[in-house]
């Protein structure tokens, strides 16, 4: 059998451990004795500037054999078909050959408009430096 404590209303009970030691009670009058002789410190955090990387992140070549020879919709088409056989990839999901091309002269186009707005910037911040 255990033994039962009086439950004193506001009261806030709390040992080391749980199930391990003797319980404390600390009344709302022993919270306040705490708290005023405590000092609240604002933390005062420390910021640092960006960094500025020298080195141009890398975007890897997929055609790098034959640099001369782009990646044509129908050779990715055919590696996917590869794929297929493999068990890696669903035939259902597979795209047309003339999808395949739009995405490849899409993304080559983007590509070539956000280096050449990067170039740019890089210029006026080196005049502006």
């Amino acid at each position: 059998m255990t033994s039962v404590r009086p439950v004193k209303v506001s009261y806030i009970y709390a040992c080391a451990l749980p199930g391990i030691g003797e319980w404390k009670e600390w009344s709302p009058e022993n919270i306040e004795k705490i708290v005023k002789k405590r000092k609240i410190e604002k933390l005062n955090p420390t910021f640092t500037p960006h960094t500025q990387f020298t080195k141009q992140w890398t975007m890897p070549i997929l055609n790098k054999e034959n640099e001369q020879d782009p990646i044509q919709g129908e050779s990715m088409h055919e590696e996917l078909l590869r794929r297929t056989e493999l068990g890696e990839i669903e035939e259902s999901d597979i795209p047309k050959v003339s999808t395949i091309t739009n995405w490849i002269s899409t993304f080559s186009r983007k590509w070539k408009e956000a280096m050449a707005l990067r170039s740019l910037e890089e210029k006026t911040n080196s005049k502006n430096s």
